[in-house]
């Protein structure tokens, strides 16, 4: 009895195995578009002038990264059906360190958080303070905001980038997990 569940199985991934690429390019370009949407609003500029610890683009540059393998993966995972083969080890060796990166992202987002708290509270010069003149409050509080925008900024992109890292990969595990590959 053979119990290969890629060769007799009659699931959804055998009869469609493309729709693993079409729903992770369907991702991909609505992740591309909202990133041109960003920088046509002038988001992405705002984001390199006043994101003063770069979590943000490390946020990013993870999360490409890992759309770049996950779409490898998914391409890999497509011929070894389509070929009726089991999936090689090199196919499904990233997904565990991947599952991680989700919370990966949202923990760079909440240290992108800290890390602003301490440049707005850095930013304060209690000297000023003391001198209570509108000119001296509103130098203290322009010098606060770019350190809360630093802690927004990096919480929300390190939130975004994990919800849309994890739509990818609850796409790429569910079909796996459906034909019993994982």
């Amino acid at each position: 009895m053979n119990r290969n569940p890629v060769v007799h199985g009659a699931t959804s991934l055998l009869r469609y195995p493309t729709m693993i690429m079409l729903r992770w390019w369907f991702l991909v370009c609505c992740s591309l578009a909202a990133f041109g949407m960003s920088y046509n609003y002038g988001l992405i500029d705002m984001l390199v002038q006043v994101d003063k610890s770069y979590l943000s683009f490390v946020c990013l540059a993870i999360y490409f990264a890992a759309t770049v393998q996950i779409g490898w993966s998914s391409q890999r995972l497509v011929r070894c059906v389509k070929n009726k083969a089991l999936p090689r080890n090199d196919v499904l060796v990233g997904l565990p360190f991947l599952s991680g990166l989700p919370q990966v992202l949202k923990e760079l987002g909440f240290c992108g958080t800290l890390v602003g708290f301490m440049l707005m509270l850095s930013s304060v010069d209690i000297g000023v303070l003391s001198a209570i003149t509108v000119a001296d409050t509103q130098k203290a509080i322009g010098s606060m905001m770019s350190g809360m925008f630093t802690a927004i900024s990096t919480t929300l992109v390190g939130l975004i980038t994990s919800m849309l890292l994890k739509m990818q990969l609850v796409n790429l595990e569910t079909l796996l997990t459906e034909d019993g590959v994982l």
